[in-house]
């Protein structure tokens, strides 16, 4: 089942800190390992629990694939294994 939702307003940040503060104080939509010990201590509380995104944007940079050093594809790897073992 899909869901789309509306939104309007005028704040809009790419900080996940920015955006947590925001949740404290009003509505945001964030990963729940960012806002657990929030949701943990009654300081949020979910609104929407079948309303979650597809996927978590995060993104690693790098100069270029081309002769790329093998620490830092052994970097990326690890780090993809250890994102999909996460319940995020």
């Amino acid at each position: 089942m899909q869901y789309s939702v509306g939104v309007s307003g005028r704040f809009s940040a790419n900080d996940s800190g920015v955006l947590l503060q925001a949740a404290v104080n009003d509505i945001t939509m964030l990963p729940k390992s960012s806002v657990l010990p929030y949701l943990s201590i009654g300081q949020l509380e979910v609104v929407l629990p079948k309303y979650q995104p597809n996927t978590l944007g995060i993104h690693c940079v790098y100069s270029s694939r081309d002769h790329m050093p093998l620490s830092v594809r052994t970097f990326i790897d690890t780090l993809i294994i250890e994102l999909k073992k996460l319940d995020i």
